[in-house]
């Protein structure tokens, strides 16, 4: 179309018409999305397929852990894609000293307290409608004995009695056998159970007493001096 003439204000209101429908047209071909500040829900799957269930597979079921060493944490195993998660896991019987078992996420970390033991849990995943388990075997192999009193000086009374009973220390062994060797301690300075380990003291003298705790793998030993003051 020829503008030449034409008045110059009609051109420039064509010239605006003209840009106004090309803004439109440009417009049009723009995808449409969610206006600014507009929160779009995201669809929950469990809410879509409530009785979702996969069982709380783990890397290993066999769990070879020594006492006093920090553990790689166990963590689920869970399927690819937008899935319905677990929202509790809980484990039975508890796991041992020291490990802990996280109930959001399944994950299982620490390190056990003590040693020489074997213990078979059932690990349960829940859903929002159904639940599901899977086993895990832990197996935490003997080591020596690790043990203290509370006191390794004791002050008494004269002909008084104190009892103290051993501290089992982290990484330790069960104790087998508990013994003295000490030989050169007044005549009913102490008693020494050996069960247990609990000592009971006299105060009929000064004297040391050594005790020694014993298992398999090795033993353990703890001195203890023992003063008779006058009160």
């Amino acid at each position: 179309m020829n503008y030449s003439c034409l008045p110059s204000r009609v051109v420039g209101l064509l010239t605006i018409l003209g840009l106004l429908l090309l803004v439109s047209c440009q417009q049009g071909g723009r995808f449409e999305g969610p206006a600014p500040g507009e929160v779009v829900p995201i669809e929950d799957p469990c809410e879509t397929s409530p009785e979702t269930v996969y069982p709380p597979q783990y890397p290993l079921t066999l769990l070879i852990a020594e006492a006093g060493i920090v553990i790689d944490p166990l963590i689920p195993i869970l399927p690819e894609g937008n899935i319905c998660l677990p929202y509790q896991y809980s484990i039975d019987p508890p796991l041992p000293d020291g490990l802990v078992l996280n109930p959001a996420s399944g994950r299982i970390y620490g390190a056990p307290l003590f040693a020489d033991s074997v213990t078979n849990h059932t690990i349960t995943t829940q859903f929002p409608i159904e639940s599901s388990t899977s086993s895990l075997q832990i197996i935490i192999p003997d080591a020596p004995p690790a043990f203290e009193y509370p006191s390794a000086s004791i002050e008494l009374d004269p002909l008084e009695q104190f009892w103290m009973v051993p501290l089992q220390l982290p990484g330790s062994g069960a104790v087998e056998i508990w013994s003295s060797p000490t030989d050169d301690a007044p005549i009913g300075a102490f008693q020494l159970n050996a069960q247990n380990g609990t000592l009971t003291l006299h105060g009929v003298g000064d004297y040391w007493i050594t005790v020694v705790g014993l298992n398999a793998s090795g033993e353990d030993t703890f001195t203890i001096q023992v003063e008779t003051v006058s009160p």
